[in-house]
């Protein structure tokens, strides 16, 4: 017990906490000022309010901020606390759990593409603060249709934890790695001191790639084509890293071979030229000017 919002800090950091009890009125933190505080600084812990009779409202906006329950004054027993403190914890890990179900890929449990964008743009904004250049890497396997056709979609699926697995354990403590779809994995790569540190980790990535899986007896060996796109313009936008990656992971697949490839101005020119000529093309058709 704590009698300002100020002194709960140490406690909840711990580790130790399961459930916040809050009083509305603090002299610290008046109204919501407290739930928002806490929902902001420890955004998993269960919150209940206590508020008086004449504020039912304000209890119900707390709810509405990040609150799990409330409690009236004057008419809480061990009972109802208890059953409270209970239902509280139950609903925010039902919260919690659905949250990470909407940012995570279901098979491999990897951040999915919405949870990508989301640390890619948090990322772009960190480069608007101080100097410093990230790396979006495009990690596309090669052929990874023959594994689903021969052995089925059940391997298909084992190879890709096994995959998801081996390319985050290469990565370094901050980076992201993230199942954006199929047999394709985007990583986010901040505050790279030089762009070689980028090509090191692409190499890290292609080597533990090609390793053998175990596929129910079949040793499959599985290539990667990677295409990065160095992020150090503040003004770049998650969208455009991405299709950037994309591109160049193309150019290295048209290559023939596995390997990676950095997308560059003479590939940016390339692709619009490519764009414009699929617009003209298509309103010539519209028009039925095309011969």
């Amino acid at each position: 017990h704590v009698g300002r919002l100020a002194d709960a800090w140490g406690p909840i950091r711990s580790g130790f906490i399961d459930c916040a009890l809050v009083d509305l009125s603090l002299p610290d933190a008046d109204g919501l000022e407290g739930v928002d505080q806490l929902t902001e600084l420890a955004p998993e812990l269960p919150i209940i309010v206590l508020t008086g009779r004449d504020d039912l409202d304000l209890a119900i906006a707390a709810l509405h901020r990040g609150a799990q329950d409330y409690l009236l004054k004057g008419r809480v027993d061990s009972g109802l606390l208890s059953r409270a403190v209970r239902y509280a914890v139950e609903r925010k890990n039902a919260e919690v759990a659905l949250a990470h179900q909407a940012m995570h890929d279901a098979l491999t449990d990897l951040p999915n593409r919405a949870l990508f964008l989301d640390r890619l743009s948090q990322a772009l904004a960190g480069t608007r603060r101080r100097a410093s250049t990230l790396a979006v890497l495009f990690v596309d396997i090669d052929r990874f249709k023959v594994v689903n056709d021969s052995l089925g979609h059940a391997e298909g699926d084992r190879a890709l934890v096994t995959l998801s697995k081996r390319i985050a354990r290469v990565l370094r403590p901050g980076d992201t790695v993230a199942r954006f779809g199929g047999d394709e994995f985007t990583v986010l790569c901040c505050e790279l001191v030089d762009p070689s540190e980028c090509i090191a980790i692409t190499e890290r990535l292609l080597e533990v790639i090609r390793q053998p899986i175990d596929l129910n007896g079949a040793q499959v060996v599985l290539t990667a084509s990677i295409g990065i796109a160095l992020g150090s313009n503040s003004l770049a936008a998650p969208d455009e890293l991405i299709r950037n990656a994309d591109a160049a992971m193309y150019r290295a697949k048209e290559g023939g071979r596995a390997g990676w490839l950095v997308f560059d101005d003479e590939m940016h020119k390339r692709a619009v030229e490519r764009l414009e000529t699929e617009v003209q093309l298509r309103r010539s058709v519209a028009s039925g000017s095309f011969m």
